[in-house]
Order: C-alpha cells, then structure tokens, then sequence
C-alpha cells in the first residue's frame, strides 16, 4: 500500500513541479510531494530530489543542500536505481578531470618502464602454484601493461540456496574483471591492467568464493570443522570480525589468517537476506569491491563495528573529488557500485610490488596507510 502511495505522490509531484513553472505555488507543492515520496523510500523520487538539489534548483530544509542530494542519489544507487548509478559515475568523472586540471596533472602517456613515485623502476613477477593471484607487470614497445590471472574456485556449502549457480558464477567473475582497464598512475604514467580467469582444479592456487546460507548464523566454523576451510577461523580478531559481518548478512573477504601477502589463502564470502541471491547486478559490485581486497587494498569506508574510521574530507587530495559526506566516498573500496580509480591501482601495483596491504586508513594496530595516498592521481 504504502509503495503504491509513494509511486502516486512521485507521479503527482512529477508533474507539480515539471509541468507548471510559471505556478510557483504548484511547484512547491510538488517538490513536498517529491520528497513526501522519497521519505517513503521510492527511489526514483529520491534521484528526482537529490538532482535538484544539486542543480541548486531546491534547497534543504537544514544542513548543506548539496550533500543531502548527494546522499539521496547514493541511497537510491544502493538500492538498485540504476539511472542514480549512471549519473554519480559522470558527476564524479567530472569532479576528478577538474581536480586533476587544478593540480595541473598531464594527460597519460607511454614513457617507458613503470616507475614509482621516487623515479624508481618497479618490478612485480608474483606466480607459483601457492599464489591465488598471480601478476606480471611488462614494458613492451614502451606500454606498460599489469597483467593478472587468477583461478576461481567455488564452494556451495548450503544445497538449501536459492541460487542459479552458472549466474552466480558468471556474476563473481565479471566483477573480477571490472578491474581491467587503461589508468594514469604515479603522475602521468600510463598503465594498462589486464585479468586472465583460468580454470585449473588446484586448491591452493585459486580466489575461493563462498555464498553462506542462514544455517552459518552461528559462524561456518560449526559446519566447516571437519573441512580444509577451519584454518581460516582459527584466529581471534578473525572470528570476532567473521561474527559482526555474518551478524549483519555483509559480504567479505578473508586474506590470510594474520595478515595479507601475494602468497595468502584468498576467500570472498557472499551473505543475502533469506538465503536469496537474485540480484546478480549487485552480486557483480560486491565481487568488485571484494577482489579490491584479494588485490591487495583495505576498506574506505566509517564502520565502527570493525574499528574502523574513515577518512575526512581534505585528508588527501586524490579522494577530495570523490567526496560524498560524513567521511564517505564514492570510491570503489567505500562504494561497490564506483568505478575503479587510478588511485586504486596505484595501490594494487605498490601491493604487488613491496608485498605489503595498502590500507587508505590505519586498523586498530596503526598500521600505515598507502604511500598512494597524497601523492597518487
């Protein structure tokens, strides 16, 4: 009932606000419709409200209007809306082109072997049967390419899932592959990064993938303990974090008991509400976002649960394009349904290179964060 009433206030406000400028009164009244609407949850609504309130076109009642639209188009993103989607991807390429003209950045070009930001030539050959990811930077005729390969093995622990196995499947690995691409890092260097998925039937070299099902409430430690997967849980802060996530039915990866290397086991979890998986979509995003992980690069975002900060607005310059509000970006590793940046993969590349996790915030031991960071595009 109430989706049927939001979907007849957006409609009436729709047409308020679209259909009778020279009114000023009727407009107003559709711009209360509009947010009557999205207040309800409809997302369209949400989209509508939150452009005009970046167009300048409405104002909020309290608080920055430009950040309150912001976060109605990032909630209506979240939830599917895909026109919110489409338009935070160009509002945000846009933002980085100005940020990087201020900064006075060159356009990308080949200029011979990949070097860091000391000038230093990198080197990355990482592969042998007990790395799940192997990688190879290469300089051929002066282009720099970072080429990837991977093998993905799949573990349905639950036959009680709703789950189409081969769109899963499909789902993971173009998530995967969302990290290809040509970037500008380390200044104006340009890089292509390539990923080749393999299929070999080897336990060890390989990303693992796991859909848990309700009946892991208690922890996949109970229905793995007899299994190769118990190594993984045998670890305190792994476990108490395994337990917040599960709590909460959010995706995860798992690199290694105590800390990432290009030679640690590699899990991505996937959890959904009632055991369902039929947003493949968005099973294609969390995959993205996850793999960010399994390459080598921590989390963005605020999340208390798992200690851990965020990052505030005018930290580093490279994210400030990409700022949403309250320590929230729209970033791939904040964000899963963003882009790649060239930040990330200056990340990836530095992860590869030193065999060091690259964090954009420290975790409750202090840990450093990225040299990518203040530096990188």
């Amino acid at each position: 009932m109430d989706e049927i009433l939001s979907e007849e206030l957006r409609e009436l406000g729709k047409l308020d606000y679209f259909h009778s400028k020279p009114d000023r009164d009727r407009r107003n009244e559709g711009l209360q419709e509009l947010t009557k609407a999205s207040n309800m949850g409809d997302l369209e609504a949400m989209y509508i409200l939150g452009w005009l309130l970046l167009e300048g076109k409405a104002k909020a009642h309290t608080g920055d209007s430009k950040e309150y639209g912001l976060r109605l188009i990032r909630r209506a993103s979240w939830n599917g809306y895909l026109p919110a989607r489409t338009y935070l991807n160009k509002l945000f390429a846009d933002r980085y082109k100005v940020e990087q003209a201020r900064k006075k950045v060159a356009s990308a070009k080949t200029s011979g072997p990949l070097r860091d930001f000391n000038g230093k030539k990198i080197k990355i050959n990482r592969s042998g049967l007990l790395v799940p990811v192997d990688a190879k930077l290469t300089c051929e005729h002066g282009e720099n390419e970072l080429r990837l390969s991977t093998n993905i093995g799949f573990i349905y622990m639950d036959d009680s899932l709703r789950l189409n196995k081969r769109a899963f499947e499909k789902a993971v690995a173009a998530g995967f592959k969302a990290w290809e691409g040509v970037y500008q890092v380390f200044g104006d260097q340009r890089l292509k990064v390539s990923l080749e998925i393999v299929e070999e039937d080897r336990y060890f070299d390989q990303v693992l993938v796991v859909p848990l099902s309700s009946k892991d409430v208690n922890g996949i430690k109970k229905h793995i303990k007899d299994s190769k997967l118990l190594s993984v849980l045998q670890n305190e802060k792994t476990t108490g974090v395994f337990d917040t996530l599960n709590k909460e039915k959010r995706s995860f990866a798992i690199n290694g008991i105590r800390e990432w290397s290009v030679r640690t086991r590699k899990f991505i979890y996937f959890q959904q509400e009632n055991d369902d998986f039929p947003d493949f979509d968005e099973i294609q995003n969390v995959a993205k976002h996850e793999f960010g992980h399994v390459l080598g690069i921590g989390d963005l975002y605020r999340d208390p649960s798992i200690q851990l900060n965020g990052v505030g607005k005018g930290k580093y310059s490279e994210l400030d394009a990409f700022h949403v509000s309250e320590n929230s970006y729209y970033q791939v590793m904040d964000d899963c349904y963003a882009p790649v940046s060239n930040n990330d993969i200056e990340m990836v590349v530095l992860a590869f290179a030193t065999n060091k996790f690259q964090r954009f915030q420290p975790d409750q031991r202090g840990s450093k964060v990225s040299e990518a960071l203040g530096k990188g595009n």
